[in-house]
């Protein structure tokens, strides 16, 4: 992305946020790297006066859609928790917000939201919270023994200290 490109983005972002609440970031994933696709939000912070989340590994559409999901129930007076589980962003399955371990921020994991969160004056990194979600096959979690490859694969545990983290 070119310095002009990048102004005009991070204005789209402020323009956003300020209509809409927040805005939603997609990372492209890379398959011959083996890191999937994710998305997570900016403006939770400002907005809600709460972390940001993010989510791996499934189509555009329905990663936006579960942050959206995330930011209506907060604006509805839903309090994240780490742990806490999150109905209506899936049909017919519940997923799990977990914080992120700080040192998973400096990475520039979440790089937009952390440029915002300076913009707005803040000195530290946005805390974020991983939303993960279950497989459809049998409904476990990538923490549950059994669990899918694919949905181990598709959600790295940003929720894991990076030297535990598989």
């Amino acid at each position: 992305m070119t310095d002009a490109e990048l102004a005009e983005y991070r204005q789209l972002i402020l323009a956003d946020v300020e209509a809409y609440g927040w805005f939603c970031v997609v990372v492209l994933g890379d398959d011959e790297a083996g890191s999937p696709p994710f998305a997570y939000s900016v403006g939770f912070t400002e907005t809600l006066g709460c972390p940001e989340f993010l989510v791996f590994g499934l189509p555009d559409e329905l990663m936006f859609a579960m942050l959206e999901g995330v930011f209506l129930q907060i604006e509805g007076g839903r309090v994240p928790e780490d742990g806490a589980r999150w109905g209506g962003l899936i049909e017919g399955f519940e997923c799990v917000s977990r914080a992120v371990d700080p040192a998973r921020l400096g990475s520039g994991l979440t790089d937009h939201a952390d440029w915002f969160r300076r913009e707005r004056g803040g000195d530290e990194p946005a805390p974020v919270h991983q939303l993960v979600w279950p497989g459809a096959d049998d409904g476990l979690f990538p923490w549950d023994e059994g669990c899918e490859l694919d949905v181990v694969l598709l959600q790295p545990p940003m929720y894991a200290p990076p030297e535990t983290a598989h």
